[in-house]
């Protein structure tokens, strides 16, 4: 699930680029191919001096993350042919030094300083077409290199599939590095952990909320008596806090988001038995939306929210249209 990404560091604009025509795209994902993608990158032309740790993080992320999608496949640079003080602008270099070496793409860029901030272009170019088919200015801080190259790397991705890229996406999961178990987010590719809940507790089951603002997730407690209880929290990436949702008696678990992200379908027992409930974050008010002799857990939502499958000990259907909500 995605988070989204606050990039108050970070700019992109776009330059003068021509529009893809959404149902051409250069790689139909999706459908058989019988190779990769051919792509030169060239090393990123550095116009100030100092940025050497930079260009190395934005190419090495690039470079991974393009070649994980199993699509592409760059070309060694002991291959290239173009004299190294050719431009990266299409009337800048020869088309054909890279089509005589089998690239069916080439990615061109250029790193300088600004105030504070460094700024990457970046021009992706159909050689055998003879045209640009992606230019960006990227301008951010220079420990946002990671980032500049994930968006890089989405870009390139969108302008050849049509399709959004997946790396700036983030992974939540409940880790006991710690010793109890915490919740943690990471980039795709399982770098950059950071952990997110300090509860030294168990603290499980996460939820991304629709827009990747949001995490609901469930935690053990300990009440009177030593009494153990299943309650449901959420953390808010928007301020980095924590709110407790509902600490009904029993089990509060399970959740997740529907699609508007105004409810969270979870597991509740206050009632005694384990029921699917829809839980208004807003009012604090529950819905009870399954009555059965079985437990019933793990709903999820259908893409336009009108039904929620969920597993069941009962036998038959478990698929389950959702009525309007009741407080």
């Amino acid at each position: 699930m995605p988070m989204r990404t606050l990039l108050a560091t970070m700019l992109v604009l776009s330059l003068a680029m021509p529009a893809l025509a959404a149902d051409r795209p250069y790689i139909p994902v999706g459908t058989a191919k019988t190779k990769k993608t051919v792509i030169a990158f060239p090393d990123i032309r550095e116009k100030s001096p100092g940025l050497g740790d930079t260009i190395k993080a934005i190419r090495e992320t690039v470079v991974d993350d393009l070649s994980f999608m199993d699509l592409f496949k760059f070309l060694d640079k002991d291959a290239f042919v173009e004299d190294e003080k050719a431009g990266i602008t299409i009337d800048g270099f020869k088309v054909s030094d890279w089509t005589s070496i089998g690239a069916e793409f080439v990615l061109k860029t250029a790193i300088t300083k600004e105030t504070g901030r460094v700024a990457l272009e970046a021009y992706l170019y159909d050689t055998f077409g003879a045209k640009q088919v992606l230019a960006k200015r990227y301008v951010a801080v220079p420990n946002d290199a990671k980032t500049v190259g994930h968006t890089l790397a989405n870009d390139v991705v969108e302008a050849l599939t049509g399709l959004p890229g997946i790396f700036l996406t983030k992974i939540v999961m409940s880790c006991d590095r710690t010793g109890s178990k915490e919740l943690y987010i990471m980039d795709f590719d399982g770098t950059d952990v950071k952990q997110i809940t300090h509860h030294r507790s168990i603290a499980f089951a996460p939820a991304w909320s629709p827009d990747g603002s949001k995490i609901a997730y469930s935690l053990y407690q300990k009440r009177k008596n030593n009494v153990k209880n299943i309650d449901l929290y959420q953390f808010d990436f928007n301020n980095n806090t924590i709110r407790m949702l509902s600490n009904r008696k029993g089990i509060n678990s399970g959740a997740a988001y529907s699609p508007d992200g105004r409810k969270i379908a979870l597991t509740m027992s206050f009632l005694g038995n384990p029921e699917v409930f829809s839980f208004d974050p807003s009012n604090n008010s529950v819905a009870r939306l399954t009555k059965s002799f079985g437990f019933d857990v793990d709903p999820a939502f259908s893409p336009d929210g009108k039904q929620l499958a969920f597993v069941s000990s009962r036998s038959g259907c478990l698929l389950y249209t959702s009525p309007s909500p009741r407080d």
